[in-house]
């Protein structure tokens, strides 16, 4: 159980370690040939062997059952775990189990369960948190904008402005592009989307996006402008620019379709239009991370934790 377990919660190099180590320890051995009585007494010692198997086993368990060898390999590879999150795993494997035990509020026993050993793992893999730097190309304005001889451009980050409603990815940019005299903006959406593992950690993958709008007004401080539809669509978005003002808005409503056609699933009306803003996005980047990142301390040590606030107080 402890090998699967391992499988399943670390990385693909550890996880090929412990299945080499174990590989023998797993192997049955090959033995000679019983008498019908004896392989009647083995076959009820393997039936009931096969219950016991399914009886689940605590680390302090699989430990007991494997060679001398194996047992040190497995206690080092827990302790680098505990270690990452700045507990003295590969110091005194033993306090440190106990430690972390405190931490999650369980009985300090020193045997890990299976269940204590998963969130060890979800806790390590939560310190995954790279510097991503999400290019924005914001500069001293609130927010990326021209107008002017029949052009305009508009640069942010979109957010929506319902607080009961969040934007699927927060982490993105749009560059929207107006040509008064081919009478269409472009709208190109670039996003960061961030999918937490099962197990703790992260999966990051950039993508990006077009969409084109008709113009149906332009004026000194304003453009309209409306998606097109090469198919219907249950929702329709359009654009509303104000650059006298400084707001922009990307505007999603129903269309009255029930059905999006281009793909012939049934997508679920919206009770109220969906309104996002444009905005300028450095620190929505930052504050995103930053959260990302303050979770992830929050699972080290207490004791590490403690002392670490107390050299930030000194003066």
């Amino acid at each position: 159980m402890f090998s699967r377990i391992m499988q399943d919660k670390i990385s693909p190099q550890i996880a090929a370690a412990v299945c080499s180590i174990l590989y023998a320890f797993w192997v049955a051995p090959v033995v000679a040939a019983k008498s019908p009585k004896d392989s009647v007494k083995q076959s009820q010692d393997e039936t009931k062997g096969s219950k016991e198997d399914l009886k689940p086993k605590t680390m302090q368990e699989e430990l007991q059952s494997a060679s001398p060898a194996q047992r040190k390999q497995l206690e080092f590879m827990i302790g680098m775990q505990l270690h990452q999150l700045m507990y003295p795993g590969l110091e005194d494997l033993g306090r440190a189990v106990q430690m972390f035990q405190k931490d999650l509020g369980a009985e300090p026993t020193g045997d890990l369960s299976e269940g204590q050993l998963d969130e060890l793992f979800i806790r390590v893999g939560k310190q995954c948190v790279p510097d991503i730097i999400f290019q924005t190309p914001f500069h001293s304005s609130d927010i990326d904008f021209i107008k002017r001889n029949g052009f305009a451009t508009v640069r942010g980050t979109a957010v929506l402005l319902d607080d009961n409603d969040s934007i699927a990815c927060p982490i993105n940019t749009f560059d929207i592009t107006c040509h008064r005299a081919e009478r269409y903006c472009e709208l190109r959406e670039t996003y960061l989307v961030v999918m937490p593992k099962t197990h703790g950690g992260y999966t990051w993958a950039f993508d990006e996006r077009t969409a084109l709008f008709d113009i149906i007004s332009w004026s000194d401080d304003t453009i309209e402008a409306i998606d097109r539809e090469d198919e219907p669509r249950v929702r329709t978005s359009s654009l509303s620019l104000n650059f006298k003002t400084k707001e922009f808005f990307w505007i999603t409503k129903n269309s009255g379709n029930d059905t999006e056609l281009l793909t012939g699933k049934k997508i679920e009306r919206l009770k109220k239009p969906r309104i996002a803003q444009f905005v300028k996005g450095d620190k929505i980047v930052s504050d995103y991370f930053k959260k990302l990142k303050d979770d992830a301390q929050s699972f080290l040590s207490s004791e590490f934790r403690k002392k670490m606030e107390g050299l930030m107080q000194e003066k």
